[in-house]
């Protein structure tokens, strides 16, 4: 639900060169919001449903629950795509701005990912090998910045920072969307005003800010 709502993002900022294109544009962007409508509607019906039939300690065990893997794939997509720019930074000789935000960003996403560990009484040793695991096997098989090589070949480094910008603001964006849903309104005060602060600063990055001259 997270990437549908940023696709629709996505697609509000296209601009059609024609008239057909435009009626095409209406129409696919009508469909999509209405989809999303609807099933966000028959996500609260079942909510409500869920929360008149069940006792009020059991729906609290199930939203911490929830809580918990919601704070610990933030986590591991954070440091995901912290390393995968300290990665593209070091390569195509680039100024580490986003990777140093990202870090302090990482920072509180742990501090309060490993007290919600703690609180629900699992071992942190244990999380934290689950996390580098899941780690390698992401920056082996499933990369969140993918460049291209047709246009690294023509742009270079240029190419390297504007998606280091692009994909960086996608994915905070899409990991704030998915904690907001999921996480109670109280939960995880610190990681949700971090996403939102970084993303602003993001927000004034240019590429002369990174392509170093």
């Amino acid at each position: 639900l997270a990437q549908y709502v940023l696709n629709i993002q996505r697609m509000k900022k296209l601009t059609p060169e024609s008239n057909t294109q435009a009626i095409l544009f209406r129409n696919c962007l009508k469909g999509k919001c209405d989809f999303y409508f609807d099933n966000q509607f028959r996500f609260k019906s079942l909510q409500k449903t869920l929360g008149d039939s069940t006792p009020p300690k059991i729906l609290e065990c199930i939203q911490r629950t929830v809580d918990k893997h919601a704070i610990v794939s933030t986590q591991l997509y954070i440091r995901q795509l912290t390393y995968e720019t300290l990665h593209l930074c070091d390569k195509y000789k680039l100024r580490d701005n986003i990777p140093q935000k990202l870090t302090l960003t990482d920072e509180f996403v742990e501090k309060e990912t490993l007290d919600c560990i703690e609180q629900d009484g699992d071992d942190i040793d244990d999380h934290s090998e689950q996390l580098q695991e899941l780690l390698q096997s992401q920056l082996k098989d499933h990369r969140l910045i993918k460049l291209s090589k047709r246009t690294l070949k023509c742009s270079g480094s240029h190419h390297a920072a504007d998606m280091l910008i692009t994909r960086s603001t996608d994915i905070l964006h899409q990991v704030k969307v998915q904690l907001m849903m999921k996480s109670a309104n109280r939960s995880f005060p610190q990681t949700k005003q971090t996403l939102d602060q970084t993303l602003e600063e993001l927000k004034i990055v240019t590429l002369q800010d990174i392509v170093k001259l």
